[in-house]
């Protein structure tokens, strides 16, 4: 048995690792318009804080400016890959799901949101947004609540 081998198992060698290449370095998506874009998808999200806001009438809770910056905070802090507690946790418990819950329905959105990408004169795929795109569309929201 050839020393310089490691212990096989049940006689067979341990699989060689696969050398993975690193994803090629791709430019931003093509968006024609992105200032409309942005602001056709603040409108979405805007929308989705109407609802959630209804809600918190309901439970007698003010979805006031800061509490919705605060959720987006997080949601800049998660396209971060940050820990976005610190802005979700509140000492009122209503609140703080409340947030949760408004923070979750809206870190969906980029996945909502398709983009077509040309990949060859026959095929047309769909992209999710970029993370790059989410946080304009973020700032142009939280400009519009400051």
């Amino acid at each position: 048995m050839d020393q310089d081998r490691p212990l096989q198992l049940r006689g067979l060698f341990p699989i060689e690792p696969l050398e993975i290449a690193p994803e090629p370095v791709r430019s931003p998506q093509e968006i024609e318009d992105r200032r409309g874009e942005a602001r056709r998808i603040s409108k979405r999200l805007l929308a989705i804080i109407a609802d959630h806001h209804r809600s918190a009438e309901h439970l007698s809770v003010a979805m006031d400016r800061d509490f919705l910056l605060e959720v987006i905070d997080a949601l800049f802090a998660e396209s971060e890959r940050k820990d976005p507690s610190p802005f979700l946790n509140d000492a009122d418990e209503v609140r703080s799901y409340l947030k949760r819950a408004l923070y979750e329905e809206l870190l969906e959105e980029p996945s909502n949101v398709l983009f077509t990408v040309q990949v060859s004169p026959d095929v047309m795929r769909y992209e999710a947004m970029e993370v790059e795109f989410w946080r304009e569309c973020l700032a142009q929201l939280k400009a519009k609540l400051t």
